[in-house]
């Protein structure tokens, strides 16, 4: 709190509130907010990566018991997803896209916003 400046009130209100709803969720709706914020820095990891030269792949579909033992993680933590990072052996060929008019859209589905 002092560190970043945070209100000593508000960070009691912000701790009281995530108990509050972490206690009432289940396992499964905490796995999928989990998973919803790790998703967030792994963005920028891989974005940042790309700035710097490096490549990156996320890896979302691994054996969660058999990266923990190879790991060493210990009991009460999980892992969301594992990435790798270095430097490109080459130039994967450029992928195909949608354009960016069948993606966006502005104001209802549909509507091109292009």
């Amino acid at each position: 709190m002092e560190k970043e400046g945070l209100d000593e009130r508000l960070a009691r209100r912000y701790a009281q509130n995530a108990e509050r709803f972490f206690s009432r969720s289940s396992p499964e709706a905490l796995h999928s907010y989990i998973r919803y914020n790790v998703a967030i820095p792994l963005a920028y990891i891989t974005l940042t990566a790309v700035a710097l030269g490096l490549g990156t792949c996320w890896i979302n579909d691994f054996s969660e018991e058999e990266a923990k033992r190879i790991l060493g993680v210990p009991e009460g933590y999980i892992i969301v997803a594992l990435m790798t990072l270095g430097y490109p052996q080459g130039t994967p060929p450029r992928r195909s896209r949608l354009a960016i008019d069948e993606i966006v859209f502005a104001e209802s589905f549909g509507k091109s916003g292009i």
